[in-house]
């Protein structure tokens, strides 16, 4: 029988899968098949086995609690398409007959394994992605009691390439879709509905334009207060809008200074206007600023989105109340590459470049192509120009170089002021960071093993 039940399951997947994330009309009849083929098996179970009707009446007491709202809320929405119930009724009536006549053949042994499966089901045991369509239903009027009642997961911005460095672990509900963000600036996108809805959340990080070493030796407790009584007013928070204003609140968000401000505005995509309400959660990590977007959307422009602000509301400040920012050690640089080379990221105006770390090297050593940008930009100008000369490369080549001074480079947050570079006219020459540079980090040790430098506290 367990087998069985299985088979039956498959069949509706089956039946309706394929693209359950996308198409809302498919999910919802695969929810309303789900819960059809409960239903059907556990009235079977107690009219052909009395012995277990308390079992199951316990069963559908634990259905009706925690997911009675899903399979109303499937049929709902399916309500809205003509002869949906003509189009699937041969199909289920064979699914119950099926369920009907295995049931009948069951020992009390198969029905008693069956039932307790299906109470772990019914506890939210349920695989995916039946359980995000489930709950996407389920909680469709009431989004904030998915996060209350744990059907959540957990993502986290360490290492992503838009995350410039930083990590945020924040919690989303089970039924929203994850993807990647296709802004340049986007880390993450976070759509409702499995995907289908109109709310959204994105992730973002812009970096500050200046660094840990202009804060002098403030605490994160000084700059905080910095960033909440100087920087975070409501004048500053609208430059981030780009609509209509409608409030702004301070607050603190992941331990530390931050702001709400919300408006709405009216996008554009592929022809068709939608009108979005943006609540924009903007809080501070020292050097950065971390941006959680949370959108509603309605192709109505005249729409009041009062109301659903309402609904939805209380589940963006539970999203935004699970940040974590855990705490990075300042005293720690980490290098990437092979155990044969090690790269270490510097930052050169408004680029980031990868550096062979070289420890033996007297005098660090970039391509002209990074002069040319920094000229271009003006971040210097000819007269930072400090000369040229012959110098013999490890292969024993002689080559003719240039030396030029930049005013300053960023190393993981630490600027380095007033640089000296070796430059070299060849379109392949690889950065190279040598000890003129590495001397100036105030360094306690480097382990090439552990891929990490040690600075002095």
């Amino acid at each position: 029988m367990r087998k069985l039940f299985i088979s039956i399951i498959f069949l509706i997947n089956f039946s309706y899968g394929q693209a359950v994330r996308q198409d809302k009309t498919i999910r919802a009849s695969m929810v309303n098949g789900y819960f059809t083929g409960i239903e059907t098996a556990l009235t079977n179970i107690s009219e052909l086995n009395p012995n277990f009707r308390s079992e199951v009446n316990q069963l559908n007491l634990l259905l009706t609690t925690n997911f009675g709202q899903s399979k109303k809320n499937a049929i709902k929405y399916l309500n809205g398409i003509d002869n949906w119930e003509d189009a699937m009724k041969s199909k289920m009536d064979s699914i119950k007959q099926v369920i009907h006549t295995n049931i009948l053949f069951s020992t009390n042994e198969e029905t008693a394994i069956y039932l307790k499966e299906l109470e772990k089901n019914l506890k939210g045991n349920i695989p995916s992605p039946m359980l995000e369509n489930i709950l996407s239903f389920q909680y469709e009027n009431q989004p904030s009691k998915e996060f209350s009642n744990g059907y959540t997961y957990t993502f986290n911005t360490k290492g992503h390439k838009k995350s410039k460095n930083t990590e945020l672990i924040l919690t989303i509900p089970k039924s929203w879709s994850s993807q990647e963000g296709k802004q340049p600036n986007v880390i993450q996108l976070f759509v409702s509905d499995c995907g289908n809805g109109s709310n959204s959340i994105s992730i973002l990080t812009q970096e500050m334009p200046y660094t840990k070493e202009e804060f002098g030796n403030l605490t994160f407790e000084e700059i905080d207060k910095l960033y909440k009584e100087d920087l975070f007013t409501e004048e500053y928070a609208k430059n981030f809008i780009d609509g209509k204003f409608i409030s702004y609140k301070p607050m603190n968000i992941a331990g530390r200074a931050g702001f709400l401000v919300v408006y709405e505005v009216i996008n554009e995509k592929m022809g068709m206007k939608i009108k979005m309400r943006n609540n924009a959660y903007i809080f501070h990590d020292v050097t950065y600023l971390h941006f959680i977007n949370c959108g509603i959307g309605t192709p109505t422009l005249e729409e009041n989105l009062e109301e659903k602000s309402n609904i939805i509301n209380p589940l963006f400040f539970m999203i935004v109340n699970s940040i974590v920012v855990p705490k990075k050690n300042d005293d720690v640089i980490n290098l990437k590459g092979t155990e044969y080379q090690k790269i270490i990221e510097i930052k050169i105006s408004d680029k980031t470049y990868d550096f062979i770390l070289d420890t033996g090297a007297t005098i660090s050593l970039i391509g002209k192509n990074i002069i040319n940008n920094l000229l271009e930009n003006g971040t210097i100008t000819t007269r930072n120009y400090l000369g040229k000369d012959y110098i013999q490369t490890a292969d024993g080549k002689k080559h003719l170089v240039e030396f030029w001074n930049i005013p300053s480079i960023i190393i993981d947050g630490k600027k380095i002021k007033d640089v000296d570079f070796t430059v070299m006219e060849s379109g392949n020459i690889k950065p190279l960071l040598g000890m003129n540079i590495l001397n100036k980090l105030n360094i306690y040790k480097i382990d090439l093993e552990n891929y990490k430098i040690y600075l002095k506290k």
